[in-house]
């Protein structure tokens, strides 16, 4: 088979800079074959690259243009046993005196020089058609290729074609004829159904806002270009990450679909996507892939699982597939979620594979505590979660709390930059071993365990302490149950959590005479309920009645917020110490708190969870 890309750009008739001083763009010895890090695509290669040279380009983004195909095909192991190169510039008409063929050069030097010697010829037609028919018939026809290596058309343009018919049938006939067809297009002036037309398929189309934006494509480009040509056969073969050869993963993607992101960006989230899956191996005995749209909801008519599709070719297809739906909301959690529960949950997943979640967002989520919590779930169950944060409106707090570890955190300033982090995100993706990240560390057992349990209670006012404080004490009960491995530990909470919230449906205009009646009315639970929750504790908590143990260690750990709280319950705690129960303080507020006789926690909830699980074993 062969591809296809056509490059369509106007300007006025110019010779390049590079015509003047050639030496200017000399190429090091670094990009010799073989020898330069940067080049993504080692293959054989029959690359066409057909030029719009039309009026409607200005000379300075011409150049542009010229720039953008040197840059690119830097990224080529280009040679007469690797990627050979031919160009036809057009406007009215093919230009043929700017043309050069698979074998007038031979080195990547060469070939990069004679691009910078194009001159724009200004045309004042834009007979796309024309080009691609040059393409096909003289430079990359039967005659002229090496047998059964692949052939690549790359149109590059800023404008419809003067005969849209033409232009599709030629396309349409290159491929029939083994071309890969892709087109770049560039502007307002090109739509994308001609680009389409050209193409054949959304995964060989790019469309950038301007000739600057050009730049933010060449990597992503180069590595469709490469990895379109494959068969299924080689497409697992050695390429542009070799980590990635080897690798088993069951990756989850939860992807932003939410109004802020303007569809030419959520297009080029897709792009992003495509560009990082092609450099995994895709298959059903190695990396499986599963994707949830989110935005208000979750959007399931737009996702898949990892069971779907079996190869790489087909998760592509379908990512390039989905539609972007501009929901009015942003509720990150609800897509973590899904993606826990249906998606990477264990009853779906191959036993023993690593698992991964990988959120892209471009703003915070409108339940951000929710996020937290979702994403911590799907931590503790062993998803290995990231986070690629787009623009000014996602905060590196909100990433974190998503990904769990800066490491893992990713965050670009526009959508044009998710090309800059593909390379780092997959050898993250690829490299690193999770198993430390994804597994807790239970209590190990000392000599005497089994005698001597532990009957823990936590004890919090979440009337009191507020939403965002209750959520953080579920998390901490949670990492501190999670850790008990060895099932030392029965648990139990006291709290007021029962009736957190006002039930009064209202009173009448002569209820009350005073601002402060009406207030107490309707705050009645501001009251700090955590002295009178002690109380209750110690006077019926460790009882046979509610389940403890005789021979087990009592212990409490009280949420306070902040030091004034801690002074409040100084009486209660000290007769639960006069009980022989060893007293445990945890403060979010890190604020300091103590009380004497009694050991505070210090950090997040991880930490506190884990300096209390310490203690506990000493």
């Amino acid at each position: 088979m062969m591809w296809f890309l056509v490059i369509c750009l106007s300007l006025t008739q110019m010779t390049f800079a590079a015509k003047k001083n050639p030496k200017s763009f000399a190429i090091p010895k670094t990009l010799e074959k073989n020898r330069d890090p940067s080049v993504v695509c080692r293959q054989q290669l029959e690359l066409g690259i057909v030029l719009d040279s039309s009026a409607s380009i200005q000379l300075p983004d011409f150049n542009k243009s010229i720039n953008f195909l040197q840059d690119y095909l830097k990224l080529f192991d280009i040679g007469q046993d690797s990627v050979r190169v031919a160009i036809i510039p057009y406007a009215r008409g093919v230009i043929s005196k700017n043309a050069f063929y698979l074998t007038t050069y031979n080195t990547k030097e060469d070939v990069i020089r004679a691009i910078g010697r194009i001159t724009h010829t200004q045309g004042d037609h834009t007979d796309t058609g024309e080009g691609i028919k040059f393409m096909r018939l003289y430079q990359l026809n039967i005659a002229l290729v090496r047998p059964g290596v692949p052939k690549v058309g790359l149109v590059l343009t800023d404008g419809n074609s003067q005969y849209k018919a033409v232009t599709e049938a030629e396309a349409k006939a290159a491929r029939d004829s083994g071309i890969h067809m892709f087109a770049v297009g560039v502007g307002s002036g090109i739509d994308d159904q001609e680009l389409l037309r050209i193409a054949g398929d959304k995964l060989g189309v790019n469309h950038v806002d301007s000739f600057d934006k050009l730049k933010s494509i060449v990597q992503r480009l180069a590595v469709q270009t490469c990895e379109s040509t494959k068969t299924s056969k080689d497409v697992n073969n050695e390429d542009i990450f070799p980590e990635c050869q080897k690798r088993s993963l069951e990756l989850g993607i939860v992807l932003d679909s939410s109004a802020s992101i303007w569809v030419e960006d959520f297009n080029k989230s897709i792009k992003f996507l495509q560009t990082f899956l092609q450099q995994l191996v895709i298959d059903k005995d190695s990396v499986r892939v599963a994707i949830i749209p989110y935005s208000y909801e979750v959007h399931t008519k737009n996702s898949f699982n990892l069971n779907t599709y079996t190869t790489k070719k087909d998760v592509l297809n379908a990512i390039g597939k989905i539609s972007h739906e501009q929901g009015n909301a942003t509720y990150t959690n609800k897509g973590i979620k899904y993606m826990r529960e249906r998606q990477l949950s264990n009853a779906v997943v191959r036993p023993g594979v690593t698992r991964i979640g990988l959120v892209i967002t471009d703003g915070v989520s409108h339940e951000p505590n929710w996020t937290a919590t979702e994403a911590k779930l799907a931590r503790d169950s062993g998803i290995v979660m990231f986070a690629v944060g787009v623009g000014t409106n996602i905060t590196n707090e909100e990433l974190f709390n998503i990904a769990g570890d800066h490491s893992r955190v990713n965050h670009v300033d526009n959508f044009d930059n998710l090309n800059n982090i593909i390379q780092s995100l997959t050898k993250k993706a690829c490299s690193e071993d999770f198993e430390s990240t994804t597994t807790r560390s239970p209590i190990k057992p000392r000599p005497n365990d089994q005698k001597n349990p532990i009957d823990i209670y936590f004890v919090f006012s979440p009337s009191y302490l507020g939403y965002e404080i209750t959520i953080w004490t579920k998390e901490l009960i949670s990492s501190i149950i999670s850790r008990d491995g060895n099932k030392l530990m029965k648990c139990g909470f006291i709290s007021d959590q029962s009736n957190p919230c006002p039930t009064n449906g209202g009173f009448k205009l002569e209820s009350y005479s005073t601002s402060k009646e009406i207030a107490k009315e309707l705050n009645p639970d501001t009251a700090n309920k955590l002295p009178a929750l002690i109380k209750q504790l110690a006077d019926s908590g460790y009882t046979v009645q509610r389940g403890a143990r005789p021979n087990a260690r009592k212990v409490a750990v009280l949420v306070v917020e902040g030091v004034k709280s801690a002074e409040l319950v100084s009486n209660q705690v000290k007769n639960l110490l006069n009980k022989g129960i060893t007293v445990f303080i945890a403060d979010p507020t890190k604020s300091g708190a103590k009380i004497k006789g009694v050991t505070t926690l210090k950090g997040g909830s991880e930490e506190q969870a884990t300096e209390l699980i310490q203690n506990l074993l000493q």
